[in-house]
């Protein structure tokens, strides 16, 4: 449970609100979101956005393809997630990169490199060569300043406490974010959601 927040903590402050400051978002925060239901209910209904698991990213198309702007606003949402076992957080993780792969093959873009996909692989690949060049601690000391810097930032914007285990958790979830990326292009039409296998 400490790694699924290190990973949610340790990105939903570089990835949502730098995308809404930059007019580059194209979805929504699954966790909450809220919307106007008359709005929903002119085009269509959430029956209007299809049978999709990703219903977050399929209701926020629904409402840019009507014309509608998404807002991303810093308001803090309290979410509690359990995870049973460590192969549970794996299915977790995996499904989430699988979202997010449909995610960048539909809005892939420079920009969305830059911002996305090279600070996930980022902290793997730089302690991989870190290691090789013998600079291993430096580059464990930059990736615990980035965590420390990310949680002043939620603290300042959000209001939101964390203490100094959270920043070991959130750099473990820096370092496996590749791997369970890579976990994603291994039968990437098929994943687990609860207690089912879907393809």
């Amino acid at each position: 449970e400490r790694l699924t927040a290190g990973f949610v903590n340790g990105n939903a402050t570089l990835t949502y609100l730098p995308a809404a400051r930059l007019h580059l978002q194209r979805t929504l925060n699954g966790m909450i979101y809220s919307l106007d239901t008359e709005q929903l209910r002119r085009i269509g209904g959430f029956a209007a956005a299809g049978h999709e698991l990703t219903d977050d990213y399929a209701v926020a198309r629904l409402f840019l393809s009507n014309g509608f702007a998404l807002a991303q606003i810093p308001t803090p949402a309290i979410v509690a997630v359990t995870i049973r076992s460590f192969r549970h957080y794996v299915r977790i993780m995996r499904r989430w990169m699988i979202f997010a792969n449909r995610y960048f093959r539909d809005n892939g873009s420079p920009a969305t490199f830059i911002w996305l996909i090279l600070p996930g692989v980022l902290p793997l690949a730089g302690a991989a060569v870190s290691l090789a060049e013998r600079r291993a601690l430096a580059w464990m000391g930059l990736l615990f300043a980035k965590a420390v810097a990310n949680r002043i930032l939620m603290r300042r914007i959000l209001g939101a406490e964390s203490s100094v285990l959270d920043l070991f958790f959130e750099v473990a979830a820096d370092l496996l974010t590749p791997i369970w990326a890579a976990l994603a292009l291994i039968r990437p039409h098929q994943l687990t959601w609860r207690s089912r296998t879907i393809e």
